[in-house]
């Protein structure tokens, strides 16, 4: 019936006729359940104005022995019908596996109750593994798994930790690309990168003081939270540290900084190979190439060639990678294996420019500015020499571009250089210089020097040999010989005339004269030569044409003539080339008309030219064996012939045209550095020496090898000593009348 209208007692069925109905009865089937969210029936509604009574509800229902990710045990559990079930305790027993992690002890069952054990979220999946959280922005994706297997490991917290039991050095190398690809080719051993774990707390042993406190020992903090990664030669390394605390004043101070780099030893410090900028890195073998103070050495060289390298490693390794995915892929289609998909290529990290590798270079040579510094104030001599140049002036640039126009140099009978000045007027502001140079001898307590070549001021009045005679009152100056022929050499009409060589060479004969025991004994060498090239009883003419100069020079001692006798013979040399003899083929004469002004104004320096009586200006260096006789090898102190030679270098020192101040004297103290350590070997090695720059590391291996085998591995080698705060290196003075450059 209608929903609503009352139960019917008769029907009408047409016709005018109407049948009685029985009473209305009618079951019912009940479903066992019921819509959710309504609460359980007593009684139903049946209709006819009838309800039946429902029995007491009772549902079995079955229990999930496991519960989603994240949410809390239960200890009841509503059923329905206003009704709760009690839980019993959730306990769960786990059996492992036969084998069990390296390293591990051995366990039969492992009973995690799920309220307290680490819950699902913090347990890794198949595809997660160990690795500090901090460190994936840091270092590349392709390194990240393989160093998490060699080093990490959960600790009891579910958190990534150091494992120390698998420290076993410094450096960490990522897997080996397969002979024969069996597997499926990996990134990461064909384009992984090495990582140098620089921890001198744990692997050093060593003790380390607090930067701040200067008292309390540092202790381990674990891991420092960023990497960096390192340009080397041919490719990139991955650098990671340790943080240190210090307990007393809580600071904590990171492994590579050089507050702790500085109280290791020099055996631990050569271990760590890295010189640290503020956002990058660079192997210091990068920047010893950028040493060598030659021609052509420059960033921007250096920065070609670092690429160039980099290039063909990172090509050679893609094709590797490449070809074993060749080789895999036939694999494939020969369904020996099933498909997979190969990764794709990894970007190639960019290379830094050359201004980068200028400022590496400058900063770490300011690190050693103490080393450095030491060893240049620790060059003293017994000769001295002093002369000037004007060429590597012309590279400054900058705001010190055009403010000097000299440089004055003071050299030592070795060749090397003890003080070198730059000044915008030639002799202008050396004062300070012969000063320092004086104040460096008398604090050093060492003999003061005897002899003194110069360009000019070798007699007469000048306030700064004034200086000199006055702190030294036995010294001797000298004019150099060369810049006496020189000036003699202004009187000729050109350099390029055909007379010019010979006229030169004369000038030199009628000064010097050769030593005739040397000349006599290289005479007899030079004659058993000759004997034993099959020529029979050679005559004195024929020994005398096969003599060069780069022999004499070598095997025999020269020294001035008397006053007289060179005053006759110059004057007979101009006499000879200032008549027709001295026109060339062309009629054009060798000399001026001003060539005897020249000369009589430069008579009176002859005595200046003198050999000072009583100093040894030969030192024998060695022995040569020629055609059976042995002949001395002498080294010449006399004269700034040296000097002449280190001018030459020094303007190499600067690569390219032009540098900035600052820059300019980077290189020039690393030049100077390397050039005096050359001459000391040259000047005092009797045999082949092992050729380092490094006096901390030459020092350290000295006193080692002493103390081990009372020898020395770098015999020549003298330690600096400490500096005294003298002004020492290239320091600017920027005024309206000079721009000095003092190194003393």
């Amino acid at each position: 019936m209608p929903p609503g209208e009352p139960c019917r007692e008769s029907l009408d069925v047409g016709h005018g006729k109407t049948v009685k109905l029985p009473p209305a009865t009618t079951t019912v089937p009940l479903w066992t359940t019921k819509p959710p969210g309504e609460p359980c029936r007593e009684s139903l509604d049946v209709g006819h104005g009838k309800t039946v009574k429902l029995p007491p509800a009772t549902t079995t229902v079955p229990l999930w022995t496991t519960k989603p990710p994240g949410e809390p045990c239960r200890e009841s559990l509503d059923v329905g019908h206003g009704k709760t079930v009690k839980l019993p305790p959730a306990t769960t027993t786990v059996t492992l596996p036969t084998t069990k992690p390296p390293g591990e002890p051995c366990k039969g069952s492992l009973v995690v109750k799920q309220p307290s054990a680490f819950t699902e979220l913090m347990r890794p999946t198949v595809t997660e593994f160990p690795f500090i959280e901090s460190w994936r922005a840091c270092v590349p994706e392709v390194d990240q798994q393989w160093i998490s297997k060699a080093l990490f490991t959960y600790s009891s917290n579910g958190h990534p930790e150091l494992d120390e039991r698998k420290l076993d050095g410094f450096w960490y190398d990522p897997p080996k690309s397969q002979t024969i690809p069996n597997q499926k080719p990996r990134l990461d051993r064909y384009f992984g990168h090495r990582l140098f774990l620089w921890l001198p707390l744990r692997l050093c042993r060593m003790a380390l003081t607090c930067f701040f406190c200067k008292v309390t020992h540092l202790t381990k903090q674990g891991l420092y939270r960023l990497t960096r990664i390192v340009l080397d030669i041919d490719a990139f390394y991955i650098l990671a540290t340790e943080s240190l605390h210090c307990v007393k004043c809580k600071k904590n101070q990171i492994g590579w900084s050089e507050a702790i780099l500085d109280q290791l030893d020099p055996a631990t410090r050569s271990t760590f190979p890295v010189q640290m900028m503020y956002h990058s890195a660079c192997d210091t073998r990068v920047i010893y190439l950028l040493r060598q103070r030659g021609l052509g050495n420059s960033p921007t060289q250096l920065q070609k060639q670092i690429t160039e390298l980099h290039n063909l490693r990172w090509t050679k390794q893609q094709l590797q990678y490449m070809n074993d995915c060749s080789l895999y892929l036939k694999s494939m289609t020969a369904k020996l294996i099933s498909k997979t998909v190969f990764e794709e290529l990894p970007k190639q990290s960019q290379l830094p420019t050359y201004q980068w590798f200028l400022r590496v270079y400058h900063q770490e040579v300011l690190s050693r500015a103490e080393e450095v510094k030491a060893a240049l104030t620790t060059i003293f001599g017994r000769i001295l020499k002093m002369d000037s140049t004007k060429k590597v002036t012309k590279k400054l640039a900058g705001e010190a571009a055009r403010t000097a126009a000299w440089s004055t140099n003071v050299g030592n009978e070795h060749g090397q250089v003890l003080m070198s000045v730059m000044t915008s007027i030639e002799g202008c502001g050396l004062d300070d210089m012969v000063k320092g140079l004086v104040k460096r001898y008398s604090e050093a307590d060492v003999l003061p020097p005897i002899l003194l070549y110069t360009d000019c001021d070798c007699c007469g009045k000048s306030a700064l040999m004034d200086i000199f005679r006055t702190a030294w009152p036995d010294l001797v100056v000298r004019l150099d010989v060369w810049h006496f022929i020189r000036r003699l050499a202004v009187g000729v009409t050109t350099d390029t005339h055909r007379l010019y060589a010979t006229f030169m060479g004369q000038l030199s004969a009628a000064i010097f004269c050769w030593d005739k025991s040397d000349l006599n004994l290289l005479k007899e060498a030079k004659r058993q030569q000759l004997i034993q090239a099959n020529i029979t009883d050679p005559s004195d003419s024929d020994v005398s044409v096969r003599l060069d100069r780069k022999e004499l020079s070598l095997h025999c001692r020269r020294m001035t003539r008397s006053t007289e006798v060179i005053r006759e013979r110059i004057q007979a040399v101009l006499e000879l080339f200032g008549g027709d003899s001295g026109r060339d083929t062309m009629g054009v004469p060798l000399f001026h008309e001003r060539i005897w002004e020249l000369w009589k104004q430069q008579q009176k320096h002859v005595e200046c030219i003198q050999d000072p009586k009583g100093v040894q200006l030969y030192t024998q260096t060695g022995t040569l064996k020629k055609g059976g006789v042995v002949l001395p090898v002498y080294r010449c102190a006399r004269g700034s012939t040296s000097l002449e030679s280190f001018h030459l270098h020094l303007q190499r020192f600067i690569p390219g045209t032009s540098a900035s101040a600052s820059n300019f004297q980077t290189y020039l103290l690393e030049g100077l550095m390397r050039w005096n350590a050359d001459r000391q070997i040259a000047a005092t090695s009797t045999e082949k020496e092992t050729v380092l720059y490094d006096s901390r590391l030459k020092t350290a291996a000295n006193r080692l090898s002493q103390e081990l085998f009372n020898k020395d591995i770098f015999p020549t080698f003298q330690p600096p000593n400490k500096y005294t705060d003298n002004l020492n290196f290239y320091l600017l003075f920027y005024s309206h009348i000079s721009l000095t450059f003092i190194l003393y």
